[in-house]
């Protein structure tokens, strides 16, 4: 998940961070498999030798946070920071489910049993993470964040490194 985040700070040990992330998930189940029904009406498929039912999900996720940030300082070069906040989510999902028949020539033939329209919901949820970092040069410090993030649509955890610039 590529997430951008741009900070002020205010006082030493306060400040505000503004974030975007996106992600996208996909998922897939697959039922049980069944012998064929017999030979195909498809031209160059030939017998069928197993019919499976089989359903996809998609999301795709945006999400802009803001979240008051408290630095505690240890020494020169190490920083613990800890933040929470709100943020506004954008969800947009899409299902299919569809039957696919394998032919006796190694053809695939998707039947379609059902598809839901892409759907889209705007949730507002909460954000708290914890992180530090240490500073490698000047103004800049190489760290550690954790995020949770909760809405009623998504709960999730991120980890990522993260790379600041002070100036």
């Amino acid at each position: 998940m590529p997430t951008v985040a741009l900070g002020y700070k205010i006082f030493d040990n306060l400040g505000i961070e503004i974030s975007y992330g996106q992600f996208d998930q996909e998922t897939s189940l697959d039922g049980v498999i069944t012998p064929g029904t017999g030979t195909s009406t498809t031209p160059g498929v030939g017998t069928i030798l197993f019919t499976q039912d089989k359903w996809e999900t998609e999301l795709r996720a945006k999400q802009v946070a803001i979240k008051p940030v408290f630095f505690l300082p240890l020494g020169e070069t190490f920083t613990l920071k800890a933040s929470a906040g709100l943020t506004y989510n954008m969800y947009e999902t899409s299902s299919r489910h569809y039957t696919e028949k394998q032919g006796m020539f190694d053809f695939d033939i998707d039947v379609p049993v059902q598809t839901i329209p892409t759907q889209t919901e705007n949730t507002v949820g909460l954000i708290a993470g914890v992180g530090a970092s240490v500073r490698l040069y000047q103004g800049l410090s190489l760290g550690v964040e954790a995020n949770y993030s909760y809405d009623k649509v998504v709960r999730a955890t991120q980890i990522f490194g993260t790379l600041n610039y002070q100036f």
